[in-house]
């Protein structure tokens, strides 16, 4: 279960970047 969470936070961290990264563009 914590490894499931490590990699949820992980994927909605890329995810946040990835969108804010396209608003600026």
């Amino acid at each position: 279960v914590q490894l499931y969470c490590f990699i949820s936070a992980l994927a909605l961290l890329q995810n946040l970047e990835l969108n804010y990264n396209w608003l600026i563009f």
